[in-house]
């Protein structure tokens, strides 16, 4: 047989079998993995609470991500039940940590569900996360009202990940189940955002904005963390280094690196005490590196002020 058409022979035969390489070994591995989302409840002290009160939560969970891949939340859905009206609840949203995650929303027209939607929550590979489904309260709640949150199905989790599983369902708070209502007020605290002299240019240590915070007569206040957003167009990187100060004084919270997006939580480093109808001022500071970006500081929610009312105290901030 000539030389060349065995050559030839060799190449059709080589040509009627499937290629293999190393680079297509991860697409079949990737089909093989089932990216499992377990969730569990963590026990949580449920009580009584005044009127007006915020950031109450009702179910505490823990989610934990397989080893196989990542894993988004899409949505909670949450179901109401309690001796209560709907009305007491101003609006349910989800902490991670001391952070809402998620839009406060109001309760259905029926009263009875809502839809909590984050934007795409990941939760790494062979990690947990704990979020807390919160709400607040109306200033003129029932008075013995009680009010509880489950989630009754895995079709309330909407999720990316090829299996969910948990212990069981319905998923609800492992002690006392119920939040009650009591008639003593939770006190208030006024928020008011003061003008800046002058624009802010770029450098370190600016003063990025100034506000007022203000208690009735109520009750004194333990201030653990705030949450301030940009209602201007700088994000992100545009200002880094931040923290809270009196003054121009000492951090008084944990200085945050940067923006996430157009967020910044500020943790007080240690609780601060707001007293009983004290007024008290605070600066935001930090480095900004923009001269086209605009810088309008808001609290865009109630909530994003975590301050627990307490009787009694010092201040434990200064």
């Amino acid at each position: 047989m000539p030389l060349f058409f065995t050559r030839f022979l060799f190449f059709v035969l080589l040509a009627s079998f499937p290629l293999t390489s190393n680079a297509a070994a991860p697409s079949v591995l990737d089909r093989l993995r089932e990216r499992t989302l377990t969730v569990q409840v963590k026990p949580l002290d449920l009580g009584a609470v005044p009127r007006g009160a915020q950031r109450v939560s009702f179910l505490s969970l823990e989610f934990q991500a397989s080893c196989d891949g990542d894993v988004r939340i899409r949505e909670i859905h949450a179901h109401h039940f309690g001796l209560g009206k709907s009305s007491d609840i101003k609006g349910v949203y989800l902490l991670k940590d001391m952070e809402r995650i998620t839009k406060s929303a109001p309760l259905s027209a029926s009263g009875q569900t809502v839809n909590l939607r984050t934007k795409g929550l990941r939760i790494a590979a062979c990690e947990k996360i704990q979020l807390s489904i919160a709400a607040d309260f109306s200033a003129d709640a029932d008075i013995g009202s009680e009010h509880r949150f489950d989630i009754l199905s895995a079709d309330d989790i909407v999720t990316d990940a090829d299996k969910l599983t948990a212990p069981k369902f319905p998923l609800r708070n492992l002690r006392r189940t119920s939040t009650s209502v009591t008639p003593l007020p939770a006190g208030k605290i006024t928020v008011t955002f003061l003008p800046l002299s002058g624009s802010v240019s770029p450098g370190a240590d600016r003063t990025l904005a100034k506000f007022q915070l203000a208690a009735d007569n109520q009750s004194h206040h333990l201030l653990y963390s705030l949450m301030l957003t940009n209602d201007g167009s700088a994000k992100d990187g545009d200002l880094r280094s931040l923290y809270l100060t009196r003054k121009s004084g000492k951090a008084l919270t944990q200085v945050a690196l940067s923006l996430d997006g157009k967020e910044v939580l500020l943790s007080f480093s240690r609780p601060y005490l707001l007293k009983r109808g004290e007024k008290i001022a605070f600066e935001l500071r930090g480095r900004t590196f923009t001269t086209r970006e605009t810088i309008k500081f808001i609290l865009k929610e109630p909530s994003d002020l975590n301050a627990l009312p307490l009787r009694g105290g010092r201040r434990l901030g200064e």
